[in-house]
């Protein structure tokens, strides 16, 4: 049987050389610090998961990610443990998964499972936490209701969400709402209150509140600031 490829985006040698050694049994990768080829094994049909690495470059990365979307490609992202803003973006650009540096190579082997649908490989819980909160970041989410949906107590939530990510599960909520809020601010047209709305707020000053708070900016002046940029 033939192995499946992976396209890895990434500009250190040492470490490609070490994932080949990884997954050599299961897997061709196919390393290029070019974003043309990256995408050309992409768009070709090349490729059947794609990990991409932020340092190669922000925008060449989105690129990949977004083509990987289009194509219907999984991608995995890896960022610095700083970058969990970026973190939020590339997920909602379209990548299925990202990991943290300092990464093991045995959490990249096991992502690269998760994402290609290999069915001996089972999804860690507080991952299926995670992507709970992506799925459904639009939705009165109660911690009860989180805890049903992914079969995990609460107080086990609380604990290792917190110990995994680095903030607990109501400031990761927050996040990926803002995030989102802030790109339809620069990619729509739609009424704010609608914005407030579509990312699971119900209460508009609130949501205009905790906006402020977390870019010190309203709603209205990073529309302004946005529109004033691209013209």
């Amino acid at each position: 049987m033939m192995n499946k490829r992976l396209t890895v985006f990434d500009n250190d040698p040492q470490f490609v050389s070490s994932l080949n050694s990884a997954m050599t049994k299961t897997y061709e990768v196919l390393w290029t610090k070019d974003v043309n080829d990256a995408l050309d094994n992409i768009r070709s049909c090349k490729t059947d998961v794609v990990l991409v690495n932020f340092a190669v470059g922000v925008d060449e990365s989105f690129s990949v990610i977004r083509e990987s979307k289009k194509w219907g490609v999984p991608s995995i992202v890896v960022t610095h443990l700083s970058t969990e803003e970026m973190a939020i973006n590339a997920l909602n650009a379209g990548a299925s998964y990202y990991i943290k540096k300092p990464v093991r190579l045995e959490d990249l082997t096991g992502a690269v499972a998760r994402v290609t649908g290999n069915p001996d490989t089972e999804m860690d819980p507080i991952d299926r936490v995670r992507y709970f909160l992506l799925e459904n970041y639009m939705k009165d989410i109660s911690v009860n209701d989180l805890s049903e949906a992914v079969g995990i107590r609460r107080q086990k939530i609380f604990y290792h969400f917190k110990k995994r990510y680095g903030k607990g599960i109501k400031s990761y909520l927050r996040d990926i709402r803002m995030q989102k809020a802030q790109e339809l601010l620069e990619t729509s047209n739609l009424p704010i209150f609608r914005i407030a709305k579509a990312v699971g707020y119900n209460h508009f000053g609130y949501f205009c509140r905790e906006f402020k708070r977390l870019y010190h900016l309203t709603p209205k002046e990073i529309r302004r600031a946005h529109y004033r940029a691209a013209s």
